[in-house]
């Protein structure tokens, strides 16, 4: 799994015409090469129009990822067998579900990111399908809290360059200036939220 899940990484050259949003936590604008398709965000900006352009490609409207961990790498998107994570931190990711035995957090959103798979011979067999439905709704809350740390890293990053948390700046110069943050500080940042979440969510459903 750790060479299978390789995606490209984008540079400034891939990267022109699109903005990283401190607001959105995400890069934004016309995606190169996809036919004017626009990747929006979820602030008011940058929120979706009814005069985008149609998208033509991909299995879902993104063509760049920031690393949902670091949130210094863009890396190629749009398919479902997209990965999150730059290589360095997918590395992290791969050594912590092998130290716990089991899917902490997925690298994609599909179910073979996690080892999740229902061949075709067993998809008659009830028994089957709901032991993979099960294992793959198991995935919905982590997949939702690496998102939420996904958009918090970017303004972090930002403040980080001395440049304001909501600021709109070139996806290419964010990249660029974003290579020296420390990847490991970040991802054991990330784990500290995501351990902190996941206690949040634990506590509200035992009050619920």
């Amino acid at each position: 799994m750790s060479t299978q899940y390789e995606w490209p990484v984008l540079g400034p050259t891939e990267l022109r015409g699109m903005t990283v949003c401190g607001d959105c936590g995400d890069a934004v604008g016309p995606v190169p090469g996809w036919g004017g398709a626009i990747q929006r965000g979820p602030c008011p900006v940058h929120a979706h129009t009814d005069g985008d352009p149609r998208w033509t490609r991909g299995d879902y409207e993104r063509g760049v990822q920031l690393c949902q961990c670091c949130g210094t790498v863009a890396l190629a998107s749009g398919s479902k067998f997209s990965v999150w994570f730059c290589a360095t931190c997918k590395q992290r990711v791969l050594q912590l579900n092998r130290a716990h035995g089991r899917c902490i957090l997925p690298l994609g959103r599909h179910s073979v990111h996690a080892g999740f798979l229902l061949p075709g011979a067993e998809a008659s067999n009830p028994v089957s399908v709901h032991c993979f439905l099960t294992a793959v709704n198991s995935l919905n809350e982590p997949r939702q809290l690496t998102s939420e740390w996904g958009r918090l890293v970017v303004p972090m990053n930002l403040q980080e360059l001395g440049l304001d948390a909501s600021s709109v700046v070139s996806a290419g110069q964010y990249v660029e200036l974003a290579g020296g943050i420390d990847k490991d500080r970040r991802f054991l940042e990330m784990f500290d939220f995501l351990r902190n979440r996941a206690q949040e969510v634990s506590r509200q459903r035992e009050l619920s």
